[in-house]
């Protein structure tokens, strides 16, 4: 209860409180103690300095530590300051008041209190706290007690407070800091401890006191803050706060000591090492413990984790923050030593894992681009020590801790960047001197690392490595006797020798086995990392010249090789262990390669900087170019090599196979020759044995090979040797190489069997050029001795000359190689063709010849051969003047860009080079060897000038035969022979796996040959065969199969030929490929046994044009008829005859296909492009059809068409699935023909005479042609597709001609025997199809010719053109077709005239019932005169077509075939006689009755006027007549019936625009949506709009045929008796359904206000059907918007308001009271305008009633109407009234005799003057000055202004009424001029319009008409628009008439209040004007 008493105490209750504790507490003594803890936290509070109580407070404090002994009292001071922080201060301050600095600690133990662990957590907590005052105690304290020097506490317990309290730092507080170091450095606070510089004395005292007594103690502090921070980063979560609160503390502590160089400086090398594994272990724990880490980002390296972790990427940034604030090398050189330590096993230092471990981390985290000597010098430096310490600890290092360091170096060299120095040669010593760069200076160390590595951890001995290196060189004398593996060549005896006896002299070097695995990886790493420091870039000014010293150089026969180089090569040759010797060839063949790619690339480059002055980028490898060179030419590392690696591949090493074969890919690349030479030497042994053993090697090699893609090929010259071993005579020798052939077709090696084949047959000297790509070019012949041909772009494209560029080109030229391989043998091929005299070889064993040659053949047909030859052009034409040039207008970045296109175009000029090639490529041919003979010819990549010139001249001239190719090269045809022998004996061997390969294999892994195929492309495409190629054209070759590839060269070869094609070696080689072409299509027809084998094949056969030139050939005659008759007549038997061949070709697959499959093969079609199409056969290519329709279109062969018609016909049975194409297309062009011959009868009528066009009975041949695939096609139909038609006779005219005399003998498989099916019906069923789909065109074509027939035939007696065909035959031919059709497809005939009538249509924007046009007549009379198809059976088909309708491709908008049907089928009945009608009652009844069940709304329109029709010419007639039978009454019933049921469906077809506005709703509501008929015309907004909403435009066309007919068919069908029963309830019906129409007044309802309208005004006719309409119609004509109509109809409410009212009395009656009731001033409104709109809308409706009816109908009622009109006027003064009584006056002065209107006048008058004074009265008012212009008077005022002005306007135009004149000066007055108004009456209208002119009104005046009136104004907006009306009437109001401007009365304005107010007003009598514009005034604007 006494806790904090004193600090919570008042004032006046201290004192108090104070004596109590001094008079009760404190005589307690040591009893207080259990209370001692309680009552110090109460009394510490009130220890504060400066107040009162301060003094007493001490000194209770005091004598309490007396009483109860200081040990007591401070052990529970202590206690209060670790337990309670509101008490710490004061505590601490009296602790530090009662220390005595003066005495030892020693010698005041007390005051650390009796529980020591509880004093060092106190101040801990203290340093701890978050009161600055509390921590700067704590470290008084420590300062003043706990000194380092002479401290009383443990390590542990000092380490423990040290920990907390450089914790300070964080706060970053001076005093803090300052008491801190002061306790550190044994400094006092007061002094000042010197300044922070970078280096610190080691003499200063401070740092002395550091080193001895508080350095470790702080060095022990900070690892337990590390060790604390791994700990928390692995259990605590993740978060922001404690990420700053404890993770991130140790490094921003050191960052902190280091800007203390007294400190820092002297800690950080102890535990800067202990901060990368706080580092490393904190990254890691946090990565790991992440729960929210995917799978997939585990699996993620250290760095990429740590991305994705914040706080491990704030540690990190953290950790970069520490080392950034080292210099920039001393990190990299404390990791030197770390590792130098390591490995030299010193005491404390880690282990050579964890320090490569922790380098390897550091790489990752630490950002080396910070600082560019980072990765130019500090890291190079880093790897040149670790390699340092490597070699000079090499013996005892362990290998586990060598493999780590390996790995460490190449991470550290992917981090290094080069640096810019100078490059010299490779030395044992290292140094920095001499301009050695750093990292030339690492490789030198990696060397001497290697060397000692190899000589004394891999090999046994030092001492073994210079006996066996011995044996690999060469003795001079052998080099200058024989020149071994020089340029020159040994024999094959020699060489066989030399390589078996080195193979048998080389011996081995075992390999321990103790630790083998180890050693093999540190090898595998030395390896690697010597070929990254081989490929290490570097910058350079000046490259040394040794270099890039060629392999001409002299090379001194004693050089010394490295230590390192030597103990690799006798690794590679002499080592026993398989991984240590592979592992060695395979480096130093990489080391060879990076050699040779230096040398070769980087002279240039070199050249080009010094030229430039600018630094290059280079390579300096570790095997320098001498040492390359020395190798190659004195040593016989290559054919060692290939001997050891030959016997790895025996039947005892299967485990080293794979490896062997990869190494001798990578030594073919670097010898070819070598390789080659051990392969076929024992290939070609004369001991049968070697010779199959060597086989079965070869085999293998072949089989492992498989997976290898190099760009030198391994086998191509064995490859020969292996394909000539199958046609050996050596059985055992030509059976191990068939089944080598079979496995390795099966295992997909097709493409590396063919592929150096075919790049001998696609050799740059076989290249073409099309003249169908001749167009696209031209020639510019700018002098007699240069051509040059551009294409559009005006690139060059080839060019030929001799100019004197071309001569400077010749020696570059000579250079170029091309890759020629022929039986096996490499051959150099040089542009130049000489050949040296010491070249000439050995004569070679027999059965060699195709492994030897006289030259040796390089392989360097690559795709870097066409960049090398335009660097030789380039270098040879730009000299140094013309680059200088070149520099001043192409900055350095484009001018090798420019230099490329100009290359580009010097790279065909070269005239002279050619010239020289043609000159020099005969070369001595004595020889007896074909081969010899064939490899020795020289291959020119460049036509020779002359005959380019003249080709280019010939197909500029020559054209005759576009699809021809012509050679612009002569090439060699013995080479191109043998190639096809080499496929034709791989094709003997093994027909069925070869042609199976060659279709599923495609090219894509053959660059050369996609490239030399898009070459030859390009070259027949009239592109440069050396330019460029781009990705596109390649990709075009990408997926081609082999036997595509092989099917295309054949085709090129057989399509092929020179100037003059009858060349005996160019007939050779079209004799070879065509024979090579035979075989495989033989072989292909053998193996087509399933359907989808022989799809593929179809594919591919036709993609490769087999069948194209014939049809090129074939258009080239038609294109050409007049040259080649004959020919063409041959080619057109030619083609058709391979029809017939590529029948059988493909009936094994026939069988095969499946429905669907059918379907495919029909919806591919043929393409609308006349190209080849490669996916469909001969008798499906576009260009067969288009050939054939070509011919038929050509006017010029007319003559011919009868042959090819005829053959055309005679294949149909041959074109199976083309069938429908060709007959489709061959019957549309006859159609084309047709109407074309149908012009030349109008022609004649019009006097032109084209007789000579065409040859005799044209068009009657071509009606024949026509009839005969109706024939062949439609005939069948009923066994086929059985149809129910009935039989009916052919005309004699027609029944003549069959279609079976055009077949001949093969008619019978045309047409099959009735016994059973012989042809597939698959294509005669479609073909069918086809016909009758395209049975329209046919239609439409025959009734041109009808019409034009018909039309020449009137009035012409003789025709010129009868010579075609006479009027009488075409028609019977016509005649004949339609009634053939007509007996086997009458319903596909009469669909088809149908669609025909739809389009010959014109009012197709109209509705169903329109009336036929011209040709739609011509169309009916056709086939009225068709006798097959009589009315009744004519009537069936049309049920059979309605009721299922073909499917037809037409526009949306256009009518459906149904429609079109019906509406035939209405024409046709229209020209039926009563008789026939009445006799065709039953079909037409039972059309009626199918088409009311199946048809939709616009169906049953027709149905309705065909039943109309009917009656009205029946029914009518025989009532006229009165005959009547039973049978009649029959009759009459099925139509009562069909008339009930058809307006039945009208009216629910009216219905269709109705809906409920809510399902509870009873009311039915007008649907929104167009409600026009559906036009052609309407845009593609109006369709969607019609079809959103074409129920409605049903309704509206139902209401217009119900409108038009129903009422008169009603009154026949049904007697009088009958109507009642039978029509009323119809007709209420209808009525029901009209009356939501009428309702709905809105502009979009228009259309079915008029046709509703009409509706009930046709009805109301008849006296019978009033009392269907009559209550409701009356409720509509009293509806509110009854006037909110268009003027038509209003027009038809006129008429019905006339018989309502006329009619029935009781009407008139009803409608004059309910306009009393509104004015016997009783009202339900409680709105005054409301009553007074309520009486204006009676008087309206009253006044609209007079109007409808006839003159002085309602003479008798004019006593009670005045008498309303004068009560309407007496009980309302509303301008809304008023307006409307004087319409009434208007109606009253139409529709009544003047001499009975004399009480009328009167009031008339009266109203009228009214209205005058108060429009006076407003103008007159100032008030109204202001507010000009004059439009303040409300709407209803205007509106009575204007009714009043009609009225006027009316009484002016009406001649017929005198009481006006009496009443007219009034108002208008006389013709006077105004100045004599002065005393005289002013007229009301000269007022007016004199107040108007005053307000400067624009003064106008109106047209004006006798008789006529003025106003036709809807409504007007200011009395100004008045003005014009009284100008008119009164001319006197204008002084001067030069001021009136004449206009008429703007018509817009009533247009614009609505568009049902827009009414014409054109061309009416005076009256008709007058009735009209009443009728307008009736009108309201429809509301949206």
């Amino acid at each position: 209860w006494y806790q904090r008493r004193v600090h919570h105490a008042a004032i006046s209750v201290k004192p108090m409180l104070l004596i109590i504790y001094e008079e009760y507490y404190l005589p307690l003594g040591k009893n207080l103690q259990p209370a001692l803890e309680g009552f110090l936290n109460g009394l510490l509070p009130g220890l504060e300095e400066g107040s009162e109580y301060y003094d007493r407070v001490n000194a209770l404090l005091e004598n309490i530590c007396q009483c109860v002994t200081p040990e007591v009292f401070y052990s529970s001071l202590w206690e209060c300051v670790l337990t309670f922080p509101e008490v710490r201060f004061a505590a601490l301050s009296f602790f530090l008041f009662h220390c005595r600095r003066d005495i030892c600690m020693d010698d005041q133990l007390f005051l650390l209190g009796n529980n020591l662990e509880n004093m060092v957590s106190a101040i801990c907590c203290g340093l701890e706290d978050s009161n600055i005052l509390v921590q700067r105690s704590s470290l008084d304290i420590l300062i003043a007690c706990f000194s380092f020097e002479k401290c009383v506490l443990t390590f542990s317990d000092m380490s423990r407070i040290c920990a907390k309290a450089v914790l300070v730092l964080l706060r970053r507080e001076m005093s803090l800091n300052r008491r801190l170091y002061s306790w550190l450095l044994g400094s006092d606070t007061s002094a000042t401890i010197g300044p922070s510089v970078a280096e610190v004395d080691i003499n200063n005292p401070h740092v002395k006191y550091l080193e001895k007594h508080s350095k470790y103690v702080l060095i022990s502090a900070l690892q337990q803050l590390m060790d604390n921070s791994v700990a928390f980063s692995a259990t605590a979560p993740a978060t922001e706060g404690l990420l700053k609160s404890t993770i991130l503390k140790p490094y921003r502590i050191m960052i902190t000591l280091l800007d203390k160089p007294e400190i820092g400086s002297r800690i950080i090398d102890d535990i800067l090492m202990k901060v990368i594994c706080c580092l490393y272990k904190q990254c890691h724990s946090i990565v790991d413990s992440n729960v929210n880490e995917s799978d997939k980002t585990k699996e993620l390296n250290i760095m990429k984790r740590i991305k994705y972790s914040k706080v491990a990427s704030d540690c990190v940034k953290q950790a970069n923050l520490l080392f950034s604030s080292f210099e920039a090398s001393y990190l990299w050189d404390y990791l030197c030593g770390v590792f130098r330590g390591s490995c030299s096993r010193e005491i404390d230092a880690e282990s050579c894992v964890e320090v490569c471990k922790h380098i390897d981390f550091l790489l990752d985290v630490i950002s080396v681009e910070i600082y560019k000597q980072t990765q130019t010098e500090y890291l190079p430096n880093l790897l040149q020590s670790i390699n340092q310490t490597l070699a000079a600890n090499i013996q005892t290092i362990p290998l586990k801790d060598l493999a780590e360091s390996l790995k460490i170096c190449g991470k550290i060299l992917s981090r290094i960047e080069p640096a810019t120095g100078e490059l010299k040669e490779s030395c044992p010593d290292i140094n920095r001197a001499g301009g050695v760069t750093v990292v030339e200076s690492c490789v030198q160390t990696f060397h001497v690392f290697l060397g000692k590595f190899l000589t004394l951890r891999v090999l046994p001995s030092p001492n073994v490595i210079g006996p066996f290196f011995k044996k690999l060189i060469l003795p001079c004398n052998k080099i200058q006797r024989n020149a071994i593996f020089s340029k020159q060549r040994l024999n094959i005896s020699e060489r066989l020798v030399s390589y078996y006896y080195h193979a048998s002299e080389l011996a081995s070097i075992s390999i321990e086995q103790t630790e083998r695995h180890e050693l093999s990886e540190c090898f595998k790493l030395s390896t690697s990392l010597l070929l990254e420091l081989s490929c290490f870039p570097t910058f350079v000014s000046s490259p040394p010249p040794e270099f890039y010293a060629g392999e001409d150089s002299e090379i001194s026969y004693d050089i010394d090789l490295p230590e390192w180089l030597e103990s690799l090569l006798v690794c590679s040759c002499f080592v026993s262990d398989f991984f240590i010797q592979t592992l060695a060839i395979s480096t130093l063949l990489d080391l060879i390669a990076l050699t040779r790619q230096i040398i070769s690339d980087g002279a240039n480059s070199a050249c080009h900087a010094s030229k430039m002055g600018s630094v290059s980028v280079v390579i300096a490898p570790s095997l320098l170019p001498k040492h390359l060179f020395f190798l190659t030419g004195h040593t016989t590392l290559y054919q060692d090599i290939a001997s050891i690696l030959w016997n790895y591949l025996s039947a005892n090493t299967p485990s080293f196979h794979q490896k062997t074969v990869e190494l001798f890919h990578q030594l073919q690349q670097e010898s070819p020759r070598t390789c080659d030479d051990v392969i076929g030497i024992a290939l070609v042994h004369s001991d049968t044995r070697i010779a199959i053993e060597a086989q079965r090697k070869f085999s293998l090699i072949w089989h492992i090979s498989r997976n290898y893609s190099t760009t030198y090929s391994l086998l191509d010259r064995p490859l020969f040797i292996m394909i000539d071993c199958l046609s050996c005579s050596n059985c055992q020798k030509s059976n191990i190489a068939m089944q080598w052939l079979i496995h390795a077709i099966k295992r997909g090696d097709l493409s590396r069997i063919l592929e150096p084949i075919l790049l001998t047959l696609l050799h740059p000297s076989t290249a073409r050029l099309s003249y169908n790509h001749w167009n696209s070019a031209t020639i510019r012949d700018t002098d007699n001795a240069t051509i040059s041909v551009y294409s559009k772009t005006d690139k060059v494209v080839a060019n030929s000359g001799s100019s004197s560029a071309s001569q400077s080109n010749a020696l570059s030229l000579k250079e170029l190689h091309f890759r020629e391989v022929d039986g096996g043998s490499d051959t150099e091929v040089s542009l130049s063709g000489s050949s040296d005299a010491d070249d000439t070889p050995a004569q070679p064993p027999v059965g060699d010849s195709r492994l030897l040659s006289d030259t040796e053949m390089q392989m360097t047909m690559d795709s870097d051969y066409y960049e090398k030859a335009k660097q030789e052009i380039g270098l040879t034409i730009f000299s140094q003047q013309h680059l200088d040039i070149l520099k001043k207008v192409y900055n350095e970045e484009s001018l090798q860009a420019a230099l490329s296109v100009l290359e580009g175009v010097f790279l065909h000029v070269v005239d002279d080079v050619s010239n020289e090639v043609s000159n020099e490529n005969v070369l001595n041919d004595d020889d007896d060897s074909a081969f010899e003979k064939s490899i020795t010819t020289s291959f020119s990549p460049i036509p020779e000038p002359m005959k380019f010139r003249e080709t280019l001249r010939q197909l500029s001239i020559d054209n005759t035969d576009p699809h021809c190719l012509y050679y612009v090269d002569t090439y060699d045809t013995e080479r191109i022979l043998h190639a096809f022998s080499l496929i034709e004996n791989i094709l003997n061997a093994a027909p069925v796996p070869f042609i199976n390969s060659t279709s599923s294999t495609n090219i894509l892994s053959t660059n050369q040959l996609q490239e030399l195929l898009s070459r030859h492309k390009s070259s027949i495409m009239f592109n440069r065969f050396y330019g460029a190629v781009t990705q596109e054209v390649l990709s075009e070759f990408r997926n081609v199969m082999y036997l595509e590839v092989l099917i295309s060269i054949c085709l090129y070869f057989i399509q092929s030929t020179y100037q003059n094609p009858e060349d005996v070696n160019n007939v050779m080689v079209q004799v070879a490929a065509a024979r090579l072409l035979e075989k495989t299509t033989r072989s292909i027809i053998d193996l087509i046994v399933d359907g989808g084998f022989s799809l593929f094949i179809y594919d591919i056969l036709q993609r490769c044009r087999v069948s194209n030139v014939i049809l090129l050939c074939l258009a080239s005659s038609v294109k050409k008829p007049l040259q080649s008759d004959l020919l063409q007549v041959q080619l057109l038997n030619l083609t058709f005859t391979l029809v017939k061949l590529e029948d059988r070709l493909y009936l094994q697959h026939e069988s095969k296909f499946s429905d669907s499959d059918w379907e495919k093969l029909k919806l591919s079609g043929m393409s609308s492009s006349l190209k080849h199409n490669t996916e469909d056969r001969l008798s499906n290519q576009s260009l067969f059809l288009a050939t054939i329709l070509a011919a038929l279109r050509t006017d010029s062969i007319s003559y011919l068409h009868n042959q090819w018609i005829n053959s055309v016909l005679s294949s149909l049975p041959y074109l199976d699935y083309a069938l429908k194409d060709i007959t489709v297309a061959l019957s549309n062009q006859l159609c084309r023909n047709i109407e074309i011959f149908s012009g030349y009868y109008d022609k004649a009528t019009l006097g032109v005479d084209d007789v000579s066009l065409a040859p005799p009975d044209s068009v009657l041949i071509l009606l024949e042609a026509l009839m005969s695939l109706c024939q062949y096609c439609l005939v069948e139909c009923a066994r086929l597709n059985p149809v129910a038609t009935q039989n009916a006779p052919i005309s004699k005219e027609g029944g003549g001609f069959s279609v079976l005399r055009l077949f001949g003998g093969d008619s019978q498989k045309a047409i099959p025997d009735p016994g059973g099916m012989i042809i597939s019906q698959h294509p005669l069923l479609d073909a069918r199809k086809g016909l009758l789909n395209i049975l329209p065109r046919i239609v439409s074509a025959l009734l041109v010719l009808w019409i034009s027939v018909h039309s020449a035939c009137v009035g012409v007696s003789i025709n010129p053109m009868w010579i075609l065909g006479s009027a009488k035959d075409i028609r019977q031919r016509i005649l004949d077709i339609v009634s053939t059709v007509a007996i086997h497809h009458p319903t596909s005939l009469l669909a088809a005239v149908a669609l025909v009538w739809g389009d010959r249509g014109q009012y197709k924007s109209a509705w169903a019932l329109s009336p036929p046009n011209e040709e739609q007549r011509h169309l009916v009379d056709v086939m009225e005169s068709v006798k097959a198809l009589p009315p009744d059976t004519l009537l069936q088909t049309v049920r059979q077509v309605i009721k299922q309708p073909p499917v037809s491709r037409r526009k949306s908008n256009m009518i459906p075939i149904e429609v079109n049907m019906l509406q035939f089928t209405l024409s046709y009945l229209e020209l039926m006689t009563p008789n026939q009608l009445k006799s065709s009652w039953d079909n037409i009844s039972a059309l009626l009755r199918d088409g009311h069940l199946t048809q939709g709304p616009v169906g049953h329109f027709i149905l309705f006027g065909i039943l109309n029709d009917y009656v009205q010419r029946t029914i009518t007639d025989k009532r006229d007549r009165k005959e009547e039978d039973s049978k009649d009454k029959k009759d009459s019933k099925d139509v009562q019936d069909v008339a009930t049921k058809l307006v039945e469906a009208l009216t629910n077809a009216a219905s269709m625009g109705l809906e409920q506005p809510t399902w509870m709703s009873k009311q039915m509501v007008v649907k929104r949506g167009y409600q026009t008929p559906l036009s052609s015309r309407m845009t593609s907004r109006d369709v969607d709009k019609y079809r959103r909403g074409f129920e409605v435009t049903r309704a509206v066309e139902a209401l217009v045929t119900m409108a038009e007919s129903v009422a008169s068919l009603f009154d026949v069908v049904w007697g009088g008796d009958e109507k009642d029963k039978f029509v009323l309830p119809m007709i209420t019906n209808i009525l029901y359904i009209a009356q939501p129409y009428l309702r709905t007044h809105t502009l979009e309802n228009v259309p079915s206000l008029q046709a509703s309208s009409a509706l009930v005004s046709s009805l109301s006719g008849y006296q019978y059907t009033r009392k269907a309409w009559r209550k409701d119609i009356f409720d509509i004509f009293m509806d509110r918007g009854f006037f909110q109509v268009d003027y038509t109809t209003l027009v038809n409410w006129h008429y019905v308001i006339d018989h309502l009212f006329t009619h029935d009395k009781t009407s008139l009656k009803e409608l004059t009271r309910q306009v009393a009731a509104a004015q016997s001033g009783v009202s339900i409104f409680t709105n005054k305008d409301q009553e007074m709109d309520q009486r204006g809308q009676l008087m309206k409706r009253f006044a609209f009633t007079v109007f409808s009816s006839e003159p002085d109908q309602y003479i008798r009622s004019l006593p009670e109407i005045l008498e309303r009109i004068t009560e309407c006027l007496k009980t309302s003064n509303s301008p809304v009234v008023h307006r409307e009584v004087f319409l009434f006056f208007r109606v009253l002065l139409l529709r009544i005799t003047s001499n009975q209107l004399d009480s009328l006048w009167p009031v008339m008058t009266t109203e009228l003057l009214q209205v005058f004074l108060r429009m006076e009265r407003d103008l007159s008012n100032p008030s109204s000055v202001s507010k000009w212009p004059i439009s303040a008077i409300d709407e209803q005022q205007m509106s009575l202004y204007l009714s009043a002005c009609k009225l006027l306007d009316l009484l002016v135009c009406l001649n017929s009424v005198p009481q006006f004149h009496l009443y007219k000066w009034a108002f208008i007055g006389e013709d006077i001029k105004l100045k004599s108004l002065r005393n005289q009456f002013v007229p009301f209208v000269v007022r007016v319009g004199k107040l108007l002119i005053s307000r400067g009104v624009k003064v106008s005046r109106l047209g004006r008409r006798p008789g006529y009136p003025l106003l036709l104004n809807y409504s007007v907006s200011s009395a100004a628009q008045l003005l014009p009306l009284f100008v008119t009437l009164c001319p006197s109001l204008v002084d001067s008439p030069t001021q009136v401007c004449p206009t008429l009365c703007p018509l817009e304005v009533r247009r614009s209040l609505c568009p049902n107010l827009d009414v014409s007003f054109d061309n009416l009598e005076a009256s008709a004007y007058i009735e009209r514009s009443v009728y307008c005034d009736f009108l309201e604007p429809i509301s949206h």
